[in-house]
């Protein structure tokens, strides 16, 4: 039966429905012949294959539904990861015509050009853990979390002292994607305000704000907003490209598609390394998933040897998210008394102040922060799980 399919003609090639016998392994077809198989004639195609995907000039050009249906009775054309991108899937008897033709490849081809781009530059590309390890102790731990907290604090109280900048606006009128995310827009003006009075930026006549995890770049352009440099000049690190960014409203930006792990800010001619005096170099990131905040640490850290880096204004999130290996700070966890093999379970640990059974943890006393246990073991591990995410509440 013909049927049509985008304009061209083509033959429905149904697959036979009875099996193989038992221990009777699926037919091939002949070398250097078509792989389609007949069902009319049970048997594969004669022509001759002209195509790397072992088709003949007859069959070539059938989509991959019809091509699924043409399997010998006994065989299914199996699929399999792509090893260039493991996101999609080939059927694995043409790997080899795919991974020459795969857009991957050309990708990785046009970055590889980029001096901006280094592979792996700031850590390996392997599998985020997803599931919490098991605690052989967790009393133990937990009292090695109190006692880390409480290190923390008695030397570095300054960085547990909250504060609010007045001033300032939120960003100009939202795009289309962006209706509806007010919230979202308050928090990077805020983001914003700190940067710009962390960065001193007023100091310098150029500053030049790196985004990592940029997506529509709202962060940048609350930054914008709130210094009101006219030559400031937006670095955009983001391995997509949204639509409806927010790129035009910068008075000057530049957009690098790319991982954060494989970024070289050393190769970003817009940092101006090779001047004096050189601009103001600044770091922002607004909910940078979990390892993402430690590359995008460790990128401004191996930059410094280009140059100096003024600032840094970066809001974390996904803390269960990040990894031992990409860690921006790893001696840290010695230093507080912790071990290695706490690092997954602490990670865990900083989603406990938002797995209350209120939904929050917000209620948690400032009391428990201190290491005073809890009566109630929930609002405990509230209060830990506020520690790991944020650090406990300034003194009253």
């Amino acid at each position: 039966e013909d049927f049509r399919d985008g304009g061209r003609q083509q033959r429905s090639l149904g697959v036979v429905m009875h099996e193989a016998a038992p221990g009777e392994s699926a037919p091939s077809p002949a070398p250097g012949t078509c792989r389609v198989w007949l069902k009319r004639k049970n048997r594969f195609c004669h022509f001759r294959a002209t195509t790397a995907d072992g088709l003949c000039a007859h069959h070539n050009g059938l989509d991959a539904h019809t091509l699924d249906d043409t399997a010998p009775p006994g065989g299914q054309r199996k699929r399999i990861p792509c090893p260039l991108d493991p996101r999609h899937t080939v059927y694995a008897d043409a790997l080899e015509y795919h991974l020459r033709i795969c857009n991957v490849r050309k990708v990785e081809a046009a970055l590889g050009a980029q001096p901006w781009y280094r592979k792996n530059a700031h850590g390996p590309d392997t599998p985020v853990r997803t599931s919490a390890p098991e605690v052989a102790d967790p009393e133990a731990l937990l009292e090695r979390v109190r006692a880390a907290h409480e290190r923390l604090r008695a030397g570095h109280d300054d960085l547990f002292r909250s504060g609010s900048l007045e001033g300032g606006q939120a960003p100009a009128a939202a795009p289309e994607a962006l209706v509806g995310m007010a919230r979202h827009e308050a928090q990077a003006a805020a983001i914003a305000r700190h940067a710009v009075h962390a960065a001193g930026a007023q100091r310098f006549v150029h500053n030049v704000w790196v985004e990592f995890g940029a997506g529509n770049a709202v962060l940048s352009q609350a930054v914008h907003v709130a210094n009101g440099g006219a030559s400031d000049h937006f670095v955009l690190v983001d391995a997509i490209r949204p639509r409806r960014k927010m790129d035009l409203a910068l008075p000057r930006a530049t957009r690098l598609r790319v991982d954060i792990r494989h970024v070289d800010l050393a190769g970003v001619e817009a940092l101006r390394w090779q001047e004096a005096e050189g601009p103001g170099r600044h770091g922002l990131g607004k909910h940078l998933c979990g390892e993402a905040t430690d590359l995008a640490l460790r990128s401004l850290v191996a930059a410094g040897a280009s140059g100096p880096v003024h600032s840094a204004c970066i809001a974390p999130c996904c803390h269960h998210r990040c990894r031992l290996p990409t860690f921006a700070a790893p001696g840290c966890l010695t230093a507080l008394g912790l071990l290695e093999a706490d690092f997954g379970a602490v990670c865990a640990m900083s989603a406990w102040h938002c797995e209350t059974a209120a939904g929050t943890g917000a209620a948690a006393p400032a009391a428990e922060h201190a290491g005073a246990p809890a009566a109630d073991p929930e609002a405990d591990h509230a209060a830990l799980g506020r520690g790991d995410r944020q650090g406990p509440p300034p003194p009253a």
